[in-house]
């Protein structure tokens, strides 16, 4: 019965998963949306990210061609004179297959959604979250927990010290932080248990040992 809270590294993870996974998810969450919930911090890092996110993995695809023909430059510079080689059958072959790839790029270009007008993923997100999404802090409130997040980070008191050394700002910088204080009022509010799901592999989250990751740190369940 406990309620299950997504972090948005999740969220934005739907944009680099193939269809399939893709859709998988989205069932998954949609036959579970009377117990899911995210915090508004996490609604804020969604939008402010989403469409990087979207646009990373096309913009990618579009490199392709670019860094292979920097390959044919840098290999005809490095060993165009090789006497061993037969760099024409070799630049012929590299051609040929230049020309292949180009032709699967487009292609898959052409099956590319286009976020930019519309967002299949955004959509559905929004449906399912409707109504479940935390409140946000007045800056009042943001503004002490950015104090006593620089006490904690000072003190390497977990979640988001590993997060320092972010310069987009103190809403960033202590994301993780605010993300825990919500989760920790919300599941106050409403008496219930949390599954926390977070695809975040940074030590201020997770009780490690010798490389093994064994669970949620020692002292956040000693806050929670």
């Amino acid at each position: 019965k406990g309620l299950i809270v997504f972090d948005t590294n999740v969220l934005l993870s739907l944009y680099r998963r193939s269809e399939d996974v893709r859709d998988d998810f989205i069932s998954m969450i949609r036959s579970l949306k009377d117990r899911v919930w995210i915090p508004n911090q996490v609604g804020y890092e969604f939008h402010e990210h989403r469409l990087e996110e979207a646009m990373r993995p096309i913009e990618a695809v579009k490199a392709v061609m670019g860094k292979l023909q920097k390959f044919e430059k840098d290999f005809n510079q490095e060993y165009g004179n090789n006497p061993y080689l037969d760099n024409k059958k070799i630049n012929s072959a590299f051609k040929t297959f230049c020309l292949r790839i180009d032709k699967l790029i487009h292609t898959s270009l052409t099956t590319c959604p286009d976020f930019l007008y519309e967002d299949g993923i955004l959509t559905v997100l929004s449906e399912v979250f409707d109504g479940k999404i935390g409140h946000e802090y007045s800056e009042k409130t943001l503004a002490e927990i950015f104090k006593m997040g620089n006490e904690r980070y000072t003190n390497k008191i977990p979640p988001g010290y590993k997060d320092t050394k972010k310069h987009e700002g103190d809403r960033h910088r202590f994301g993780d932080l605010i993300i825990w204080l919500q989760i920790i009022e919300h599941a106050k509010t409403e008496a219930k248990d949390i599954i926390f799901v977070t695809d975040d592999r940074k030590e201020d989250w997770w009780e490690e040992y010798k490389d093994n990751r064994l669970g949620p740190r020692h002292e956040l369940i000693r806050e929670f």
